[in-house]
């Protein structure tokens, strides 16, 4: 009788050497599973049933494209060392506030189109070395984290949730933002002078209740391509290097 394949030898994993805790073979070094990418396999049913703790050494998770549902656990916050976590295009629902996501690792957090709900965890504005955010299609409200300590951020994605509120001005301190979708929502108020941003190509704020004029730092984003701010009451002139 054949023996059973090793989980490393399945598709769609990938191992790493790891040292084991103590008690465990006694510090040893050991084949462990570090990456999972299983996107668009039809799988079904729900996060809680994985026992993430026993998961410490994974890096990447993709589960996108598949018919999971129900909350994501608190316990996912035991993946320390997870650096991409996509469970997009699912039918995941719950407050996503009970979701620890703040990962000191997490570079690639992808959870769009889903059934979230809920306000965005203030915490997740110190995930230093995140460089891609993206919770669009969802049915996040409140309004969105005021504390942004994001150095590395490339790409924000917020769009088609029920967020309200002013968009908050350390938005302006995403130096390396390429793309800033923050689209059909409810948010208000006036349009940051904060977002001054070099590297901006895309920019969509359409379809809120903004309010008030373009700021004149917007004309000065040179590297910028797309801009929409569409369905909105904004009023007085458009800046002149923008017209």
């Amino acid at each position: 009788m054949d023996k059973p394949k090793q989980p490393c030898n399945w598709t769609g994993v990938a191992c790493s050497k790891a040292v084991l805790p103590r008690g465990r073979d006694q510090g040893d070094a050991a084949l462990v599973v570090s990456n999972i990418s299983l996107a668009y396999c039809g799988l079904q049913g729900g996060l809680d049933s994985l026992h993430f703790a026993d998961l410490s050494h994974f890096v990447y998770l993709n589960l996108s494209g598949n018919y999971l549902w129900g909350s994501i656990p608190s316990s996912i916050g035991a993946l320390a060392k997870l650096t991409h976590l996509d469970l997009s295009n699912n039918g995941l629902n719950g407050s996503i506030q009970q979701a620890s996501l703040d990962l000191p690792h997490l570079v690639y957090l992808k959870l769009g189109n889903n059934l979230l709900s809920g306000r965005i965890r203030s915490s997740i504005g110190a995930v230093a070395k995140l460089a891609y955010l993206d919770l669009s299609v969802n049915n996040l409200d409140g309004s969105i984290p005021t504390f942004i300590d994001l150095p590395n951020l490339v790409y924000l994605n917020f769009s088609r949730n029920a967020l309200s509120g002013p968009i908050p001005s350390s938005i302006g301190t995403l130096t390396k933002l390429v793309v800033l979708d923050l689209s059909f929502n409810g948010l208000n108020g006036s349009i940051p002078t904060s977002i001054d941003l070099p590297n901006l190509v895309y920019l969509n704020f359409s379809r809120n209740t903004l309010s008030g004029p373009i700021p004149s730092s917007i004309g000065a984003l040179t590297k910028l391509v797309v801009l929409d701010l569409s369905f909105n009451g904004l009023n007085g002139s458009i800046p002149i290097s923008l017209a």
